[in-house]
C-alpha cells in the first residue's frame, strides 16, 4: 500500500506540474496575442521550467525574444525548441512544426547583426554531427541570406543524409 500512495503522490505530482505548464503556456499566449510580448515571454519561460519537454513554449520565447528585438534570446530558443523536439516522441512526430521552426530560426539568423558567428557555428555544428536537419538548418540560413552556392552546398549534403526526406528534395 505504501508503494501504491508512493505512485499515487509521484503521478499526481507530475500531473500538477503539467496542468501548471499548460496554465503558462495558455497565459502567455494570450498575452502575446495582447502584444505583450515581456510578459508572454516570462510566461512561455515558466512553462518551459516547469516541463523542459515543451517546445512549443520554448517556440513561443523565442517568437516574443524576437518581437522585442532580441535576436539572441529568440536565436537560443528556437534551437531549444528543435533539440527538444529531438527528445521528445510528439516533438520527433511534429512535422510541420520541425519545420517551421527551422525556416523561423533560418530566417532569424540570416537578419542577425551576429549572423557570421552564427553560421560559423551552424558548419561546424552540420560538419561534427553530419546531421540532416543540421545541413537543411543551414540550408534555409544560406537562402535567407540570399546566398545561392552555399545554399545548394548545403542542401546537397543534407540531401546526401537523407536522401528519401521529401522536405528536405523538395526545398532543394
Amino acid at each position: 500500500l505504501l508503494g501504491i500512495g508512493a505512485s499515487m503522490a509521484l503521478v499526481g505530482g507530475c500531473t500538477d506540474v503539467f496542468s501548471r505548464s499548460f496554465v503558462s503556456q495558455e497565459k502567455g499566449m494570450e498575452l502575446y496575442q495582447a502584444g505583450d510580448y515581456e510578459t508572454a515571454a516570462s510566461s512561455f519561460s515558466d512553462a518551459t521550467r516547469q516541463n523542459p519537454r515543451d517546445y512549443k513554449s520554448f517556440f513561443m520565447a523565442g517568437q516574443c525574444y524576437e518581437k522585442l528585438g532580441s535576436d539572441q534570446k529568440a536565436i537560443a530558443s528556437y534551437k531549444t525548441s528543435l533539440n527538444v523536439m529531438d527528445t521528445t516522441e510528439p516533438g520527433r512526430a511534429d512535422a510541420a512544426f520541425r519545420s517551421n521552426t527551422i525556416d523561423t530560426l533560418a530566417r532569424v539568423i540570416a537578419n542577425s547583426p551576429s549572423r557570421e558567428t552564427e553560421i560559423s557555428t551552424l558548419e561546424a555544428n552540420a560538419k561534427s554531427t553530419n546531421k540532416s536537419q543540421d545541413w537543411l538548418l543551414l540550408a534555409k540560413t544560406y537562402v535567407a541570406m540570399g546566398d545561392a552556392d552555399s545554399a545548394i552546398d548545403a542542401f546537397n549534403r543534407a540531401s546526401i543524409q537523407a536522401p528519401g526526406d521529401l522536405t528536405i528534395v523538395k526545398t532543394y
